[in-house]
């Protein structure tokens, strides 16, 4: 599916080395008196992008190129210096860029200037309004759709950039498991927190029901980020992954991926959040008056972060879980937190995430779980401006 952007972002740009720039051929760049060799890169990184289901092989080869054009500029002190005295512009085309894919990343790795400013221009728009974007694809699959969960959502625009959301959950090992809840938890958790209420289940009519308003305002966990946007939600997953009955007196554990990525010709970038969490419920009369204690409680919590091109991980911090209330209307939650940032080579007002960012300053990018007593699973993205 495509998103056709309808607003340019305006851009201002002055190119300028310190060192000439040219490209000897394909897999040597020369910088100066640099001599950067493309037939080697870090094999490692290679492999890390090679897990993302949303790359091909070829895509992670020129990412792996690219980054490793970066970080050499970076070592060598030379920069793109991007100022104000020139408005972007290219006559490089969103068809040409798409259906000349090799060749147009050719002249990127060369350093081409109409190449390069093309990129930049792809990388703006994508990340200004990307995760916008996303959330519109997932209310407008909610609305055609509700057989099944939506695991993959894509957003790709005219020149072939995207913005990628992918997402599950799945129940781990049973014979695995260790039982967060003590004894006293479980029988608190039977007696039922709150009684008022544990007689209005709320079961949708199929296991995902979409970012509606139990979601539409954001997690309910607060968090550090400013602003989040709903992309996936899934309902009542236990009770759908039993056949449509809640397995009283067993614990569950399941764990939920919760990641999103950029993919553009100046950079790629992903962030990843794991949550392992377990629910433990008891339903009594249920064959008269059902009664519902449930309880859920986080157990792990890891996820991973992934960059190449102009923009580069900084730090981050994936060990985020928390807890509020508790029984059936209680929550977790989980987030992995990266900082990412412009690469030092390249110096300009950036519209990421609809601030400006001037290269080597920083924002943050979360993948956040969230899930309540109902098993319903909770998807965003996030952003800190």
């Amino acid at each position: 599916m495509k998103k056709l952007l309808s607003v340019l972002t305006s851009f201002l740009l002055v190119f300028g080395l310190s060192t000439s720039v040219y490209g000897d051929n394909s897999n040597m760049v020369r910088v100066g008196s640099l001599n950067i060799n493309l037939d080697t890169y870090d094999e490692s990184l290679l492999n890390k992008l090679l897990e993302d289901p949303s790359l091909s092989y070829d895509d992670a080869i020129y990412y792996a190129k690219l980054d490793k054009l970066v970080k050499e500029m970076e070592k060598q002190n030379i920069e793109f210096k991007l100022g104000e005295s020139e408005q972007i512009t290219s006559n490089i085309s969103d068809d040409y860029v798409r259906l000349n894919t090799e060749s147009f990343r050719e002249r990127v790795l060369s350093l081409e200037e109409e190449a390069v400013k093309r990129a930049l221009l792809s990388d703006i728009k994508l990340r200004s309004e990307g995760v916008t974007d996303l959330k519109n694809l997932s209310e407008n699959y909610i609305s055609s759709s509700r057989e099944m969960p939506q695991q993959t959502f894509k957003v790709e625009y005219p020149d072939g950039s995207s913005v990628n959301f992918f997402t599950n959950t799945v129940e781990d090992d049973p014979e695995k498991v260790l039982s967060v809840f003590s004894p006293e938890d479980k029988r608190e958790i039977e007696k039922g927190y709150d009684k008022g209420g544990n007689g209005d289940i709320n079961i949708a009519s199929s296991p995902f029901d979409g970012c509606t308003l139990a979601g539409a305002g954001g997690p309910n966990i607060a968090g550090p980020w400013s602003k989040t946007s709903c992309v996936d939600r899934e309902f009542n997953k236990i009770y759908y992954d039993y056949g449509g009955l809640w397995p009283s007196g067993k614990t569950v554990q399941n764990t939920s991926r919760t990641e999103w990525s950029f993919s553009t010709p100046a950079s790629y970038s992903k962030i990843q959040d794991l949550f392992s969490w377990q629910w433990y419920g008891v339903v009594k009369n249920p064959n008269t008056s059902p009664e519902y204690n449930f309880s859920v409680a986080p157990v792990r919590e890891t996820g991973s972060t992934a960059s190449a091109g102009v923009v580069q991980v900084y730090s981050e911090n994936m060990n985020n879980s928390s807890k509020k209330g508790s029984g059936t209307n209680g929550r977790i939650q989980g987030y992995a937190d990266a900082i990412f940032k412009v690469s030092g080579s390249f110096s300009a007002t950036w519209g990421v995430l609809g601030i400006d960012v001037d290269a080597g300053k920083q924002w943050h990018q979360y993948a956040i779980t969230e899930v309540n007593g109902w098993s319903e699973v909770m998807k965003y993205a996030g952003e800190y401006k």
